[in-house]
């Protein structure tokens, strides 16, 4: 076999390879992605929020309070989507 026809198989071979692992991962992500819908949300703590995001207490219930930043109240005591939070700049404004 000459160089140019064995560089061309492996090529091939790489490319198939590749295309394998592409069609796993994607079967990988969906799994991933229907176990994390079926587990219920992180719930955190206003502290936990303002750690996360670097906000002090009165903008974290200002935030609350215009919506920006969504809560859950478990009786008296507020609780927040820990995975929904963002930490750009835009939530320290």
């Amino acid at each position: 076999m000459s160089r140019p026809v064995a560089v061309l198989a492996e090529t091939r071979a790489t490319r198939r390879e590749v295309a394998a692992m592409r069609a796993q991962l994607e079967r990988l992500t969906i799994a991933v992605e229907q176990l994390r819908a079926g587990q219920p949300a992180k719930l955190g703590r206003p502290e936990d929020v303002m750690r996360i995001l670097g906000i002090g207490r009165t903008t974290l219930w200002r935030k609350v309070k215009d919506g920006s930043i969504p809560c859950t109240r478990v009786g008296k005591s507020a609780r927040f989507d820990l995975a929904k939070l963002t930490t750009t700049d835009e939530a320290r404004t």
